[in-house]
């Protein structure tokens, strides 16, 4: 048997923690004052579309860092190059249809 060891999200250090590294949040205000409306909008629609609870994750940051979390671990079991088993067996269908669209969406 193998024992798993995991930690809570907010301790999560894959991801952009201001708290490890203080100049994301002028860093990442910039990046999304700056983002066409059209990506902003398309980032919100994935977060409704994909998102467990449906109404989606309502601050713009927080959806896109939600998203990029999920494609990492969803990539990551499909990736032939790590050793998860059954790679992609265990993806939501509807990331592989149309050749994997939503990845590259």
């Amino acid at each position: 048997y193998l024992t798993l060891r995991t930690m809570d999200f907010v301790e999560e250090n894959m991801l952009v923690n201001a708290k490890t590294c203080p100049a994301t949040t002028a860093v990442a205000a910039e990046l999304f004052h700056r983002l066409p409306t059209e990506h902003a909008d398309e980032v919100q629609t994935l977060c409704r579309m994909l998102h467990p609870k449906r109404e989606g994750v309502p601050d713009l940051q927080a959806c896109l860092w939600w998203l990029q979390h999920l494609v990492d671990c969803l990539m990551s079991r499909a990736c032939p190059t790590v050793s998860f088993h059954p790679h992609n067996a265990t993806i939501p269908q509807k990331f592989l249809e149309e050749d994997a669209m939503l990845f590259r969406r």
